[in-house]
């Protein structure tokens, strides 16, 4: 049911790049002066868009799930539309949802059919992060870069087309470019929201972020030349359900259940790290595995 909020998780924490790190603008600014500047803010500091993190973690965590054994967890290939393989189509496709809504039924029972399909059809991964017909459970905020910013913390590197049949620099010097990069050890305000997720969901979401603190998923462009590592400091988590975030609006109601605006875990690092493995362990009894059997923070 995605009509109602019975529970809503927010995670925070620092995300810091370890290399250098390049998400580029999409085309050449003349007042930045390089080839491929990175994106900015208005203010004109470098900012990680949330949309990219999150099609990044999706894409990794899509990538482990296709290797789970059993099939207990599993995922589609959401751009498989036309694909002749049925196993690697979208896990619900415009063909099957136009069958149903071509019935000469009552809206009503069309519209059952569907919803019903939609529960049982929808892969792991589409339930989490959305798909055409459902909005997604997961939301991740622009980061924004944390502490005063200086502009000579950007660097602009340089590169050259390599000639295929030498292997040596391109002598055009038309091949020659330049690209912007944020510098090591800068931190940005990392924040996730999840919407209705079980213990489950919420552990493979911890194990897509372990994927990038381990050096298994990178973020941004030219990762093969070692940009884009990145490590990710879960600071605070707050976990409320519908019933708490009723009690907001009462304070009695709020002393009662301990309900509040401000993060329970932020003074206790100790907390986190038990929810986080709480977490992975539901994953764990998920799979079917001990807790041993599914990616762990190495930290």
């Amino acid at each position: 049911m995605r009509d109602r909020l019975d529970r809503r998780t927010s995670v925070t924490g620092v995300l810091e790049t370890v290399t250098a790190l390049h998400i580029g603008a999409g085309q050449p600014q003349t007042t930045v002066g390089t080839d491929a500047p990175v994106i900015r803010d208005v203010l004109g500091r470098p900012f990680v868009p949330g949309s990219s993190f999150k099609g990044v973690l999706r894409s990794n965590l899509e990538a482990l799930l296709r290797s789970s054994p059993g099939g207990k967890l599993w995922t589609c290939n959401p751009l498989g539309e036309k694909s002749p393989n049925p196993d690697d189509r979208p896990c619900v496709t415009r063909e099957v949802r136009k069958a149903i809504f071509d019935k000469n039924e009552p809206m009503p029972t069309r519209l059952a059919e569907w919803t019903k399909l939609l529960d049982e059809k929808t892969c792991s991964i589409c339930s989490l992060f959305g798909s055409p017909w459902l909005a997604a459970r997961v939301s991740i905020p622009d980061m924004s870069v944390l502490g005063e910013w200086r502009d000579s913390s950007y660097r602009v590197r340089d590169g050259v087309a390599i000639d295929r049949e030498n292997l040596t620099a391109a002598t055009n010097p038309n091949l020659k470019y330049d690209f912007e990069t944020v510098s090591p050890g800068t931190r940005f305000a990392f924040n996730l929201i999840v919407e209705n997720a079980g213990d489950w969901e919420l552990g493979l979401i911890a194990c897509g972020l372990d994927l990038f603190s381990q050096g298994y998923a990178t973020l941004g462009g030219k990762s093969s030349r070692g940009l884009g590592r990145v490590t990710i400091s879960v600071t605070g988590i707050e976990d409320k359900t519908a019933r708490e975030f009723l009690a907001l609006v009462d304070p009695a109601s709020q002393a009662a259940t301990g309900a509040g605006l401000s993060p329970v875990d932020d003074a206790s690092s100790k907390r986190v790290e038990e929810t986080l493995a709480l977490w992975r362990t539901a994953l764990a009894t998920k799979l079917g595995k001990g807790a041993g059997g599914v990616v762990q923070d190495a930290s």
